[in-house]
């Protein structure tokens, strides 16, 4: 996961990396993928909590963004202190 100064936060899958007796070769070429909410201004802190099966990222910073205008957003102020959290599993 990436935070941005935009707010946008990016979930980057892992590449395949498939070692040779020369050197690694990067099999799959990552694209990163926006998540559909995010801060209006830059993401201060983003960090991963695992315990058992579950993995959670949160991210802080300045208010909430929907990307994809879901209609759920809550009106929040953009200068409000916002935490995000997404399960991500396992």
């Amino acid at each position: 996961m990436v935070g941005t100064s935009a707010g946008i936060v990016l979930a980057i899958p892992l590449p395949y990396i498939e070692p040779s007796l020369e050197a690694y070769c990067l099999v799959d070429n990552p694209v990163p993928i926006p998540l559909n909410q995010g801060h209006v201004d830059s993401v201060h802190f983003l960090t991963v909590v695992s315990r058992d099966d579950e993995t959670l990222v949160i991210t802080g910073g300045n208010g909430y963004e929907d990307f994809f205008k879901s209609g759920i957003a809550p009106e929040i102020p953009e200068t409000a202190t916002c935490m995000l959290v997404w399960n991500v599993g396992q």
